[in-house]
């Protein structure tokens, strides 16, 4: 039995495509059932004797995405990844491939690809990359459906145009709320907490393709933080809880672990190099609770699924709303016994980034780069890049000045210069855009450390000004006996109303935390 958001998703995708689009990205929150999503879809299109390919990255994703199918469809799938550990026949009905394997074949052994009527994308915010342009290059005329969580490139260039100017993503079905989620049952509540020492590296480590440089990063978390401390943290607030180390690098999560066994804790690390065996029976120790802490890098981000993950370490600065989301979303799982997830963030992070019920607005478009630098757009091969830094003011010429959902854009064209990815030399596009209001994962300015002892981190506080503003249409609507509806619609009337109000007006108007989510949506998206 489909939920009835699960319903309208593929709805919307089957409309899209009649429509006439080739490629739809499915926002899927985790615990909204995307597995169910993609298995009534594929249901459909095998009964129209369609042929479908599945990409992942990783082979946890290959291996779930096989389950899932023999699981809901009862068909068994042709696998194309690790030779030694699967038969591979191009001319199955289904195959799931991993991206690596593929584009192997793509380059040497083009002949042996499978052919596509459907090509569906999973983990899909990683379709940027050359190895998916080539994909979809190569599938052009097939229909091509992407799921994630969290559908925003690492460098905020958008998925609209991948890597070379390959066309991507056409149309965005956007997922229920988490805060639905949470009311429901699908996903666990959680609470966070901020380590003793906040680790701030806004200023102090570079930044590489949207995030932190990784080796920077790892030698600043390095230095600024004792193995000890990460013990001492999960000792005070997460004892004897399944948990999940994030760290900056391979190296320092094997020193955690160590440090962890040093203590008597029962931990063990994994990562790219581990080989596969010792992966899954260090993964099933884990799920049997005989391991409490595991360590890893890049691997409990996306495909693993462990539902009584009960905490999560939260040991990487990052500036990536993706690998935030995709960390900690790990622990939302519901599973028995599990009150709420714990998440520990010995990181500014959570001042910087929303949290995971927060109600963002998706979009395939960029993603605004911060301050009034421009970002410029290729229309030959829809590049997007930034200027270099020997541009002077009068060389951008502002054509177009427009407001849209509380954020500035002004558009022009810059002085001719080569497209660095096609040499196209011409009157290239160029926009700004200004934050006005507070949007997605804005937080107040970021404080240094103060040394203040760890505690359970206040989420969402409104502001007093728009809570008395809120009191009074309160205090109206009950002299007046007007319904509270009235009061819903008359509070979106407020300047400047924001999330964490509308969190407080529910709770006075006994609605569900997802009235919130629902009423900020159409507040900012204009819907």
């Amino acid at each position: 039995m489909l939920r009835d958001y699960q319903q309208k998703a593929i709805d919307e995708v089957n409309r899209a495509i009649g429509i006439g689009l080739t490629s739809v990205m499915v926002q899927s929150p985790t615990g909204s059932g995307k597995s169910v999503i993609m298995a009534f879809l594929l249901k459909q299109w095998l009964e129209q004797g369609k042929r479908i390919l599945l990409v992942a990255h990783k082979i946890e994703l290959i291996q779930q995405l096989y389950s899932h199918v023999h699981r809901w469809l009862n068909f068994h799938s042709s696998i194309m990844a690790d030779s030694k550990r699967y038969r591979y026949d191009m001319h199955s009905q289904v195959v799931i491939a991993s991206i690596q394997s593929w584009s192997y074949r793509y380059a040497t052994i083009p002949d042996t690809l499978p052919q596509a009527d459907i090509v569906i994308v999973d983990e899909a915010h990683h379709s940027a990359s050359n190895s998916y342009s080539n994909l979809f290059y190569h599938y052009k005329s097939a229909i091509k459906i992407g799921f994630t969580a969290t559908p925003q490139r690492l460098d905020n260039k958008g998925l609209r145009y991948l890597a070379k100017g390959v066309e991507g993503y056409q149309y965005l079905v956007k997922g229920v709320p988490v805060t639905e989620l949470m009311e429901q049952g699908h996903l666990s509540t959680y609470k966070l907490f901020g380590a003793g020492r906040l680790l701030n590296a806004e200023g102090k480590v570079k930044i590489t393709a949207g995030d932190y440089n990784k080796k920077a990063l790892e030698e600043f978390v390095a230095t600024a933080l004792d193995p000890q401390e990460v013990v001492d943290t999960w000792l005070r607030l997460a004892p004897y809880k399944k948990t999940v180390l994030y760290p900056a690098s391979v190296a320092l999560s094997q020193q955690y672990v160590r440090c962890f066994q040093r203590n008597g804790i029962p931990s063990a690390h994994i990562d790219a190099k581990t080989s596969a065996k010792e992966r899954e029976a260090i993964l099933e120790s884990f799920r049997k609770g005989d391991i409490m802490v595991l360590g890893q890098h890049s691997i409990v981000i996306e495909g693993v699924d462990v539902p009584d993950i009960e905490a999560v370490q939260f040991i990487r600065p990052t500036k990536s709303l993706v690998v935030w989301f995709q960390s900690i979303g790990r622990s939302l799982r519901p599973a028995e016994g599990k009150e709420y997830a714990i998440i520990i963030d010995h990181t500014t992070t959570h001042q910087q980034l929303a949290m995971p019920d927060f109600p963002v607005k998706w979009s395939l478009d960029p993603k605004a780069y911060k301050g009034f630098e421009p970002h410029l757009h290729c229309s030959q091969c829809h590049h997007t890049w930034l200027p270099s830094q020997d541009r002077e003011l009068q060389d951008f010429q502002v054509l177009v000045t427009e407001t849209v959902d509380n954020t500035l854009y002004k558009h022009g064209i810059i002085t001719p210069c080569y497209c660095r990815k096609c040499n196209n030399n011409e009157l290239h596009q160029w926009t700004v855009e200004v934050n006005l209001l507070p949007s997605e994962g804005d937080k107040p300015p970021i404080k240094e450390d103060s040394g203040l002892i760890i505690g359970e981190v206040e989420l969402y506080e409104p502001r007093q000004l728009i809570i008395e503003e809120l009191k009074e249409l309160l205090t109206t609507a009950e002299e007046k006996g007007y319904k509270k509806a009235w009061v819903g619609y008359r509070a979106l009337e407020i300047q400047e109303i924001d999330y964490p109000e509308l969190l407080w007006l529910a709770n006075e108007l006994g609605y569900k935390r997802s009235w919130a989510s629902y009423r900020y949506q159409q507040l900012t998206q204009g819907n």
